[in-house]
Parts: structure tokens; C-alpha cells; sequence
């Protein structure tokens, strides 16, 4: 059937399914076994005066010639359907019919030998009508209709079928069905059970064709339903008519084969539902070992490239470090054995740097790794953008033109200002890179709303939520990435520049900044075309005149007389701390874990202000030790470094929001301008004890 609800009357290709072909060869023998009863009914019994293709029977009535005729046309036209399904000639032989039909209740045909009582009957006409019926619509009702008149016709012939099996006499009595001959019945019903075959898979006849549970099930069940009644009806007519059985138990036996076929097929019916239940389960439990397997493959491949990325990781750290080290030992080395105070400094400045360096790299690690400290802020994108261009212009070649589109001027988002000029140097100086020979790069911000989609993550993806975010993109006209290269370009140490300009660190960076502040990264490439990088932040809030700083100047560092205690587990790191408290005038005292700066703060005197690690040997770790000295003596104030930022750690002491944190490695000023503004916030009525 057609998925307009309409009548597929196609003949099977030369390769259809056999099945198919096979309902196709039933429904033509079917056909063409009424065609000969008919035209035995017409030749043999009328023309040749044999009784039996006339009567079947003596005392039976007789297929009459109209009848015949009609049964005739209706197998020319069902052949019609079968050879092409939209023939003219079927509907001509659907009207012929029609009309022999309206004619035979006017005028019927007077042949030799027929009885006065030879007419065709009630039940004869209405079938021929249903048939003509049937034939001139063919195609052209919906499936439904043309289902229904098939059914109605098959209802009515099983009837006189029926009664001339069980009581013929009875079904004489009644007057539709009183002038149908046995042969008729059984031609007729052979041309609706053709037709039926002719669209296997529609209506009731494609529910028990089918291959589904259900269809099986009713193939299973239709036997007993149907043969059951007949048999026990057969049963109880002959033994009537053999006197073993009165009529008065008819109905005792009747309930027992209806209670007995209701009871088979109620439990043949149980039983395949249960069978198909259980291969449902099965199918079921096969299905979740297939996922769980392909999830455990995925999850060992991810895992696989995330312990590659990390080998990578590390071997670049360690490359990088070294160098660093040799160069800040080289340089102590000379210091040693050097007189000359000029050559002294200039050791100094060169260690300095390579800490400098070292500072940087540990950052951008930091940052790619999520554990970097940033300051949040609310920043206008532009301002910070216009900016960057600014000192970027100082360094692009003069055969690169900067192009802008700054459409996000009221656009205020939440994150670290000077990450952000340096993830946008990072992205400007890639872009310049790509363009050897000059090209265009076009920087432009906007205000999108962005359903849920991915963003550049950790040797992979990950996903935004819904909402309005500030994309600020890159684009230049470069050479552009291929789909191989573009897929590992975030990953760390990966890198298309030589050894001397590359560290592979630039987008992993400018990602691990855009994810660290709740947005993600973006890339688009076309190898030979150019590159697009688009950084997106959520929008925190619109402004007219948004008006942040773009730089935060240090403050100096004051001297004074207050006590410090520090608390740090590397002694390497308290004894340079301390030197430098000392030489600005603090009173020092240094505890190497919580346990001790607890007894010393003890045993007194109280310090002004506590300077402690995070992470430190021991049960107690330096977020604890602050709220512990934040209940015990209110007066000290506190302030709490690392090499990290243990997030995680610091949500399970609300209270210590408030506390200033300070990324290692921290210079003597930032110490310092900490430390004093400790004490100018602090409370003198507060007592510290």
C-alpha cells in the first residue's frame, strides 16, 4: 500500500520476494478456478445438459447463466488488476457486470431446462454488485473502502457455504440465499479471495501476512478459531441426523468447543507472547552489553589520548624547565666565583629572567589545566580589545591589514582583564604568524545567543549551555589547517611553527583561559583559505558606558614594624620570604606545617598577620588553619598562597572568601602590598587574642 493510504497495484519486479510471488500465483489459480466453474456452469451444464455443472447436486439450485456471465467478466477484470493493477478493463467488465445484474431483475435470460424457480439470488446479486463494486474503483478509493468491500463479500458467501455443509434445508428457508447454487457460492468466493491476494499487505489481510510477533501469533491462533466451530458444527448436524444426539444438547456441546477453542488459543496466545517477551529481554540485555562494551572502548580511547596528551605534556614541562634551571644555575655559579659587581648584576638580572620565564610557563599550564587563579572582573570586551590591537600594531608587519567590526560596545562579561590581553596576543600573533606574505586579519565582537554546542576542550570537546554570549573572533586569510591538523590544534606541544618560534602552548592556553571563564573556544580552518578563532564568554551584563580599568597598577610596598608568621613546608621558600619581610622591617616567624604555627600562635606572641601555604604535610592544610585562627584569635589577619588555586577545597570554607589568596611565585611587592592592606582593613578594636 502507498503511504498516501491508497491501493499498490504494481506487479512484483522478476526479483521480488518469493513469498510475494507466490500470493500473486494463488491469487491467478484462484481466478482462473472460478473462470472454469463458470464456463463448465455455461458449456457443459447448459449447453451440454449436464446436471451436475448446473447443480452440483439434484434439488440444489442452479448457477444460472447470468449469474455465470457475471462471474466471468469479474475474472476478466481481476486478471486486468493482476497484469498491470490500473486497467480500463477491469472497470468495463465492474460496469458490464453492473448493468447484467439491473437487467436480469427486469428481463432474465429463458434458457432450455431451467426451472421457474432457477433465479439468481438475493445473495448472488449483492456479491456481483460488491465485485463490480470492487473493479471499477481499483485503484482509486482508499485502501480502508476498498478492505471493506472485499470483507463484505467474503461474509456473505461463507454463509450459504456454511449452511450447505451443516443444514441445507435451512438455508433454503431463508429467502436471500433461497435461488444461490453451491457452485456459485464457491466461484464467487474464489474471485474476493484473489482479490484479497492481490494486496497481501493491506487491511486485516496484511495483519496476518505480516512478519511481526502479532502476525504470527494470529496465523498460530486463526485455525483453531475458524476450523474449531466448523468442525463441532459438523459433528453436531450429523449427529442429529444419526439420532445419537437430541437438539436439546446442542447448546451443552456448543459451550464446550467455544470454552475449549477460546481456551487453546488464549493459551497459544500466552505462550508466544511469552516467548516473544523473552527474546525481547534477550535482546534487551545483548543490546546493553553492546553499549556498555562500546562505552568502555570509547572510554579507553579517551582515556588513551588523554594519556598521550599528558605524556607530551610533561615532556615539554620538563624540557622547558631544564633550560630554565641551567640557566638560573649558570648563573649562580658565576655569581660565586665573580668579584666584578657589574658582572654580579647582570647574573642576577639574567636569573631573574629566567624565573620570569618560568613564571609565564607555569601559568600557561595552570591555565590549561584549570587550576590557574585569574580575577574576575567586569570587563567592556572592546576596551580591552582596542587595547591589545594597540600594542599589537607595534609588532604586525606593515604588509598585514587590521581590519575591525567591534559590535559588542555595551557588552560587559566577568573575567581576568589581563588574561584576556594576553589570550587575544596570543591569537593576534598565531594570526600574523599564518601570514608570511601578508593578508588580512579581521578581528570583530558580537552578542549572539548560542543554543547548546561544543567548544574546543582538553584533547576533546565540551559543551556550552543555552544562553547569550560575547564572541570575539580572528580571522586571518592564511594558510589555513587541513581537518588533521586542525583536530589536534589545541592539544599542548603541538605546534606547525619551527622549534625557535613554537611552544605549542598558545591555544591550549587561550582555551584552558576561555573555559576557566565559563565560555570555550571556537576553531574554524580551510587549508589555503584562512583561519577563524572565536573566543566566547557569557554576557554578565549590558551597559551604556561600561568604563573599567584596563590596568591595575601595583601598589608599593610600605615597611613597617608588624609581626608575620609564616607558615610553608619548603624551607627553601620561607627562608627567601623571610629575608625579604626582614629587610622591609617585619618582625618574622616561621613554622614549616599548621600543627606548629597552631602551638606557636599558642604559646605567643600573636602575630599581626599569618602568610600561609595551601597544601602543607599534616592533617590540618592551610584552609583549615585559617578558619581555625579566624575562630580562635578574630584579631590576626590571613592571607594564603600556593602554586595553585585548590577551588574544591576553598568552597568547603565559605567563610574564607574574604581571605586574599596569592598565586606563587609571589613577588616581594605583591607580598607586601598584601600584607599592608591586611592591616589597614583590620579592626584595631579587634583584639587578636
Amino acid at each position: 500500500m502507498s503511504d498516501r493510504g491508497q491501493i499498490d497495484t504494481k506487479p512484483p519486479p522478476p526479483g521480488a520476494d518469493p513469498i510475494a510471488r507466490a500470493y500473486r500465483r494463488w491469487g491467478i489459480g484462484l481466478t482462473l478456478l472460478a473462470g472454469a466453474i463458470a464456463t463448465a456452469d455455461l458449456v457443459l451444464g447448459w449447453g451440454g445438459g449436464i446436471s451436475f455443472f448446473v447443480r452440483v447436486l439434484p434439488g440444489y439450485p442452479a448457477m444460472v447463466a447470468e449469474t455465470a456471465i457475471c462471474v466471468l467478466l469479474a475474472c476478466l477484470g481481476t486478471l486486468a488488476l493482476y497484469r498491470d493493477g490500473q486497467s480500463t478493463l477491469a472497470a468495463a467488465a465492474g460496469l458490464a457486470i453492473l448493468l447484467i445484474v439491473a437487467l436480469t431483475h427486469f428481463q432474465p435470460l429463458n434458457i432450455n431446462g431451467e426451472s421457474p424457480f432457477d433465479t439468481m439470488s438475493g445473495a448472488s446479486a449483492m456479491t456481483c454488485a460488491l465485485l463490480a463494486l470492487r473493479l471499477v474503483v481499483r485503484h482509486s478509493a482508499p485502501s480502508p473502502v476498498v478492505s471493506a468491500i472485499e470483507t463484505a463479500g467474503l461474509v456473505v458467501l461463507l454463509i450459504p457455504l456454511l449452511g450447505y455443509a451443516f443444514d441445507t434445508e435451512a438455508l433454503f428457508a431463508n429467502k436471500v440465499y433461497t435461488s444461490m447454487g453451491l457452485n456459485t457460492a464457491i466461484a464467487l468466493l474464489a474471485i474476493f479471495a484473489a482479490l484479497v491476494l492481490k494486496r497481501p499487505d493491506a487491511g486485516w489481510a496484511g495483519v496476518l501476512t505480516g512478519d511481526e510477533t502479532g502476525s504470527r501469533m494470529a496465523r498460530r491462533l486463526l485455525p483453531v478459531i475458524v476450523l474449531g466451530p466448523i468442525v463441532l458444527g459438523l459433528l453436531l448436524v450429523n449427529g442429529a441426523r444419526l439420532g445419537l444426539l437430541s437438539p436439546a444438547f446442542h447448546p451443552v456441546l456448543l459451550s464446550v468447543a467455544m470454552i475449549a477453542s477460546v481456551g487453546v488459543a488464549t493459551v497459544t496466545f500466552a505462550r508466544t507472547t511469552n516467548r516473544a517477551e523473552a527474546q525481547r529481554h534477550e535482546a534487551d540485555r545483548k543490546l546493553k552489553a553492546a553499549e556498555a562494551a562500546r562505552l568502555t572502548s570509547e572510554l579507553a580511547v579517551a582515556q588513551a589520548q588523554k594519556t598521550q596528551a599528558l605524556g607530551e605534556l610533561v615532556a615539554g614541562v620538563a624540557h622547558d624547565f631544564n633550560n630554565t634551571l641551567m640557566v638560573v644555575q649558570g648563573n649562580l655559579e658565576l655569581m660565586r666565583d665573580e668579584s666584578d659587581l657589574d658582572q654580579i648584576a647582570m647574573h642576577i638580572v639574567e636569573a631573574s629572567t629566567a624565573t620570569d620565564q618560568a613564571t609565564r610557563l607555569t601559568r600557561q599550564l595552570l591555565a590549561y589545566g584549570r587550576k590557574s587563579r585569574l580575577q574576575a572582573e567586569p570587563v567592556a570586551c572592546d576596551r580591552q580589545i582596542e587595547a591589545t590591537l594597540a600594542m599589537f600594531r607595534r609588532v604586525c608587519p606593515q604588509n598585514i591589514e587590521i581590519l575591525t567590526d567591534l559590535a559588542a560596545g555595551r557588552c560587559v562579561v566577568r573575567l581576568d582583564a589581563k588574561g584576556f590581553q594576553q589570550a587575544l596576543l596570543n591569537l593576534l600573533i598565531n594570526a600574523r604568524d599564518a601570514m608570511p606574505d601578508g593578508g588580512e586579519l579581521f578581528v570583530s565582537s558580537s552578542l549572539e545567543y548560542l543554543e547548546q554546542g561544543n567548544v574546543s576542550g582538553f584533547g576533546g570537546t565540551e559543551r556550552l549551555l543555552g544562553g547569550e554570549y560575547v564572541c570575539i573572533s580572528i580571522h586571518d586569510t592564511g594558510t589555513g589547517m587541513d581537518a588533521a591538523t586542525l583536530s589536534r590544534a589545541d592539544e599542548p606541544f603541538f605546534t606547525t611553527k619551527d622549534e625557535a618560534t613554537g611552544s605549542g602552548l598558545g591555544l591550549p592556553v587561550v582555551s584552558g583561559f576561555c573555559r576557566q571563564s565559563g565560555g570555550g573556544l571556537r576553531l574554524r580552518s580551510t587549508l589555503g583559505v584562512g583561519t577563524t578563532v572565536t573566543m566566547i564568554f557569557p554576557l554578565a551584563d549590558l551597559a551604556d558606558t561600561p568604563d573599567q580599568p584596563l590596568n591595575i597598577p601595583a601598589l608599593a610596598a610600605k615597611k613597617g614594624s608588624a609581626g608575620i608568621m609564616l607558615v610553608d613546608d619548603d624551607a627553601a621558600v620561607t627562608r627567601v620570604v623571610a629575608r625579604q619581610l626582614l629587610l622591609d622591617g617585619y618582625q618574622v616567624r616561621v613554622a614549616q606545617d599548621a600543627e606548629s604555627a597552631l602551638v606557636a600562635l599558642k604559646s605567643g606572641p600573636l602575630p599581626d598577620v599569618v602568610v600561609s601555604d595551601l597544601i602543607m604535610p599534616g592533617a590540618i592544610q592551610g584552609h583549615a588553619l585559617a578558619s581555625e585562627i579566624r575562630n580562635r584569635y578574630p584579631g590576626i589577619a590571613v592571607i594564603l598562597m600556593s602554586g595553585y588555586e585548590s577551588g574544591r577545597a576553598r568552597r568547603g570554607f565559605p567563610e574564607l572568601d574574604a581571605v586574599p589568596f596569592l598565586q606563587k611565585p609571589v613577588s616581594r611587592a605583591t607580598l607586601c602590598a598584601a600584607i599592608e592592606d591586611c592591616l589597614a582593613a583590620r579592626d584595631p578594636t579587634q583584639p587578636r587574642d
